[in-house]
């Protein structure tokens, strides 16, 4: 049970860490078990959360949004400024589907054209994003057809492949 009451099993949460030398020094933080409470989801996916911090941690996915880095599996990975929009919205959403609709509303909201005009748009970001942060590792971006795309941690620990 979490601090306010809810169950484990309730909608997951977004991580959120404390950090501190790690951090100074461009290394993700260890997320150890002291710097935040854990929880664990109905699908065993383990979610931290520290509102203190900016650090959203799906699975080995960590996003900071203070320093806007990115790191998988304790290896970092360059985004540009929508790249890291649009994981940032897949990341406060773990586990949930999302449509192209919602996706180009939050990250490309400038209110320009008809969304079926740009539904390619998300299409082609999520193709950047997957050659990123899913590169040669199991995968965490999912296509949901007719429906969207999901984040999830993938189910076994990721090895980066070099």
């Amino acid at each position: 049970m979490s601090r306010s009451g809810s169950s484990a099993a309730a909608a997951p949460r977004v991580q959120r860490h404390g950090y501190g030398t790690d951090a100074a020094r461009g290394a993700p933080p260890a997320g150890g078990a002291g710097d935040a409470r854990t929880a664990r989801t109905a699908h065993g996916a383990r979610e931290r959360v520290c509102a203190s911090s900016r650090l959203l941690v799906v699975g080995d996915l960590s996003l900071d949004e203070e320093t806007r880095e990115v790191w998988r599996g304790g290896d970092a990975i360059r985004l540009t400024a929508t790249e890291f929009q649009l994981l940032r919205f897949l990341m406060r959403n773990p586990r949930r589907v999302l449509s192209k609709t919602q996706i180009l509303d939050r990250v490309w909201n400038d209110g320009f054209g008809v969304p079926g005009d740009r539904a390619n748009l998300v299409e082609l970001y999520i193709s950047y994003l997957r050659r990123k942060v899913d590169a040669g590792r199991e995968r965490m971006i999912h296509t949901r057809r007719g429906a969207g795309y999901v984040l999830k941690p993938a189910e076994k620990p990721a090895q980066s492949v070099r």
